[in-house]
């Protein structure tokens, strides 16, 4: 079968555009004018099918780097607590959904969305304010981040019972006035209490991942970098079973790399052994779903003051995060993937955080960085770090999407001076092109990839606030952007060679939108949906008018 897109504004590189499109067999033949690609068509010995764009932008399909795929299909299922804007709000919406699912909650609720920044109390919900949900069930709900969560006294219970608390450290259980458990966790301990809600099963959770692609070819995206390996997600054997049949069914409408989570090395190993990561080189034949780094947690979040720093928070003297791994042990996981030849993405956001992950990745550094070993949101910056990163080809994915909530608390939390240099987008661009990519940590923040490279390229939150841009010199052109979103997360995964650009060779995953991203207004971009979806040349999304 081939295909050829006419009358259209085609994204080949920066300032560069074609007005046709060929394809033959899931890859692009050529880019030129429409008279001498209808020419080279007819040669062809496939059936021809032409694709009107009627005047529309083609990009590349876009390439989210990283996201937490089966997460948020599970949480689309579950109550929606996100938007709540008091304690009493999310009280009221758990209630409710209790009433409305029973069969759901009949074994707990998990849930994941509050951020006290914007409830009216001005606090972390505790366990009191959750039994009012509920005392007969567990009910764990989790900040929008994801390092936090508050239990109810029956999790809690349960928690303990299970003898977490002896593997973790006092700090990560907060406590009350009178020095009693409140039920809020941190990191390891959060993430390891969310695990008292029994997981779903597989046929939930098939219907939660396909859901979840199929939105995100309805955005334009093509290929997805998902830790979904991960023990916030559930059981690894669970997760690849069900994954892997979507795809050998050929019922998922996207790519997918996995992205691998182990908190513990014997864990690592294992998998190394016997388990997903065993089989990497198989999966690694195919281009749908494959296999990629090993993911590591340095720290935790800002807006939950657990995120790493080498000084005290601006805002909260005596406090400095939490180190989710200590620097000797990230050199020892970096070791074992080394010898595996496997590439590290590490969540760093705190410039502690930043500064000791680099000195792990410099314990197996090679010249050129040929594994790729990245930065995960890399927030917390210094000049003297932009440097380093450059100097050591570290690769750097960001989330400019943190802005929406992380511009209120930035220079409260670091100070003005720090904050400056945090965030920067456009610096790190500069400094280090392709190595640079974009994604949406989804479902931390919003899956949609135009409301990410409006915050980009604007440095605004979705409200357009504030007017002028949150410093707005690290604000990024918006091709650049867009290589970010493609060619860029193409290289973040090895695949710059054969996907991230419309070009002879390269394969036919692409998207139609519906305004032209280079030329709008710069507050429209958020508002850019695609018309048409491809992926391999075949047409997995189209919108109903």
């Amino acid at each position: 079968m081939a295909t050829l897109i006419t009358n259209a504004k085609i994204y080949v590189e920066k300032g560069v555009f074609a007005p046709a499109l060929l394809i033959e067999d899931g890859s692009i033949l050529a880019v030129g004018e429409e008279q001498e690609l209808r020419q080279q068509a007819q040669s062809l010995a496939a059936p021809l099918e032409i694709i009107d764009c009627e005047g529309r932008t083609v990009i590349p399909g876009l390439n989210d780097t990283h996201i937490h795929l089966m997460l948020y299909g599970t949480k689309k299922k579950q109550v929606k607590i996100g938007e709540a804007k008091s304690i009493e709000e999310i009280i009221d919406t758990c209630r409710a959904f209790m009433e409305a699912y029973p069969e759901r909650t009949k074994n707990g609720i998990l849930a994941i969305g509050w951020n006290q920044e914007r409830l009216a109390e001005g606090r972390m919900p505790v366990k009191e304010d959750l039994d009012r949900i509920s005392t007969d069930i567990p009910i764990v709900l989790r900040r929008a981040c994801g390092h936090v969560l508050t239990a109810n006294s029956l999790a809690l219970e349960q928690i303990l019972a299970r003898g977490d608390m002896e593997q973790y450290p006092a700090e990560l259980y907060e406590k009350d006035a009178a020095g009693q458990l409140n039920g809020i966790l941190y990191e390891a301990a959060a993430m390891k209490g969310m695990t008292i809600i029994p997981d779903p099963s597989d046929a939930e959770r098939d219907e939660a991942l396909v859901d979840a692609m199929h939105e995100a070819a309805s955005y334009g995206i093509t290929s997805l970098q998902s830790n979904d390996i991960s023990p916030n997600t559930g059981d690894e054997h669970q997760i690849e079973r069900v994954t892997k049949k979507i795809f050998d069914e050929g019922r998922s409408p996207i790519r997918l790399r996995w992205q691998c989570f182990y908190r513990e090395m014997d864990k690592l190993k294992a998998s190394l052994e016997s388990g997903v990561l065993s089989r990497r080189a198989v999966y690694n034949q195919g281009r749908m779903l494959t296999v990629g780094p090993l993911k590591l947690f340095k720290d935790g979040s800002l807006g939950g003051r657990s995120a790493l720093m080498r000084k005290d928070y601006a805002d909260a003297p005596g406090v400095r995060g939490v180190a989710t791994i200590d620097e000797e042990t990230a050199k020892e996981f970096c070791r074992v993937a080394a010898d595996a030849g496997m590439q590290v993405i590490t969540h760093s956001i705190g410039d502690g955080a930043i500064d000791s992950m680099m000195n792990a990745y410099d314990s197996v550094w090679q010249e050129g960085n040929p594994l790729r070993h990245c930065l995960l949101h890399c927030q917390i910056t210094d000049e003297e770090m932009l440097r380093r990163i450059r100097d050591r080809d570290y690769l750097v994915s960001y989330q400019p999407c943190y802005l929406n909530s992380d511009l209120y608390v930035v220079d409260s939390r670091v100070g003005s001076e720090l904050a400056r240099t945090s965030n920067a987008f456009g610096t790190v661009y500069q400094m280090i092109g392709r190595r640079m990519s974009l994604g949406t940590d989804c479902p931390i923040e919003k899956m949609n990839p135009f409301e990410n490279i409006y915050c980009a390229v604007t440095r605004k939150d979705q409200s357009g606030y504030p007017p002028q841009g949150y410093y707005p010199e690290e604000c990024m052109d918006v091709s650049d952007a867009v290589d970010a979103y493609t060619i860029n997360s193409a290289y973040c995964e090895f695949a710059e060679d054969w996907k991230g650009r419309l070009k002879p060779g390269y394969c036919a995953d692409l998207t139609v939108l519906d305004r032209d991203i280079f030329t709008v207004p710069s507050s429209e971009i958020r508002e850019i949906l695609p018309v048409m979806t491809m992926v391999d040349g075949k047409i997995v999304y189209r919108r109903k008018d």
